[in-house]
């Protein structure tokens, strides 16, 4: 394959803008170079060209977009594929022969090793349960648990199952593992009252904001933001310290990477309607909170705790 000097010199002038830190011309460049047919690589040794393949392909992890509405809101398969063409074709031969009927399959490929890329686009193109997103970054620049902590963060589904490709289904062992995790506790708990409620720490404000977002906020984002207003109404009502609450944002932010701002254009009032429609919400606003014992269920709550939650919320994302 011959490249043209023109891209060679869009991809040297690219290695020094990112060696200057200058990342919005690295980018620009990158793009330019997209635009000539070609994609760069990085590697620790400088980088690669290649043709640019025939569909989108992210740099990195944060780049990636994608409408989460294609996927299931049950059950996502959630699947990390760096090459290996033979083993990705019998994983996912197997997973679309025996998954449940109510899941998706999520496939993050990885530098399109051995050109298992173009494999994953073509069955995407006939099976509609199955979506791939396609990066640059290799399994190893990108990080085995920051890649699968993305495919969460981003599934809106209620389930999020990781899958290694030399796990060949023979059957649908899917459906009754999520029956063994969830049935039992719902036949004893209908009305999330007890320790069914513990499942769905976060979830108040998370269901909340989906509905006010019209679904268009992931899933796994509206949890991690739930879990962290839920730490701060828990600290209006004095049931956990201000170090508590910082061990949240740790957790979420550090440990699982979910940084998330508020969707724009949000309103206390209206997320507080739809606060109170929540299964939970019996005879009251009721949340699941931290406490020096754990995770309980509170109901009674006031608006006023609410609010102040929730301006205390507000001003803290705002500093991260």
């Amino acid at each position: 394959m011959t490249i043209p000097k023109e891209v060679t010199d869009l991809a040297e002038q690219r290695i020094q803008a990112r060696a200057s830190k200058d990342f919005a011309l690295s980018d620009l460049l990158r793009d330019k170079i997209a635009e000539l047919g070609f994609v760069i690589k990085d590697k620790p040794d400088g980088y690669e060209l290649l043709e640019k393949p025939p569909f989108e392909v992210f740099e990195n992890l944060a780049s990636i977009r994608f409408d989460s509405n294609l996927l299931s809101k049950r059950i996502t398969i959630c699947l990390l594929v760096d090459g290996w063409l033979a083993d990705t074709k019998e994983c996912l031969e197997a997973l679309l022969k025996f998954m449940p009927k109510d899941a998706s399959i999520l496939a993050l490929d990885l530098g399109n090793k051995d050109q298992v890329g173009n494999y994953l686009a073509d069955t995407e193109k006939s099976n509609a349960n199955l979506v791939v997103i396609h990066i640059s970054q290799t399994l190893e620049q990108a990080g085995w648990a920051n890649s699968i902590n993305k495919l969460i963060e981003l599934n809106p589904a209620e389930f999020s199952v990781v899958m290694d490709l030399s796990s060949i289904m023979s059957a649908d062992a899917i459906t009754p593992l999520m029956d063994q995790i969830k049935g039992d506790i719902v036949a004893a708990d209908e009305r999330e009252g007890g320790i069914r409620a513990f499942l769905n720490y976060g979830h108040t404000l998370a269901h909340a904001l989906e509905i006010d977002t019209n679904f268009s906020i992931a899933h796994g984002e509206a949890v991690a933001l739930g879990v962290l207003y839920a730490a701060h109404v828990a600290q209006q009502m004095n049931r956990i310290s201000e170090d508590r609450v910082n061990q949240h944002y740790q957790v979420v932010h550090d440990v699982y990477g979910l940084r998330r701002q508020l969707p724009e254009g949000l309103s206390i009032q209206s997320l507080i309607a739809a606060m109170g429609r929540d299964k939970k919400a019996v005879d009251s606003l009721t949340f699941v909170l931290d406490s020096v014992d754990g995770l309980e269920v509170v109901p009674g709550i006031t608006e006023s705790v609410l609010k102040g939650a929730y301006k205390d919320f507000e001003s803290r994302l705002a500093t991260v």
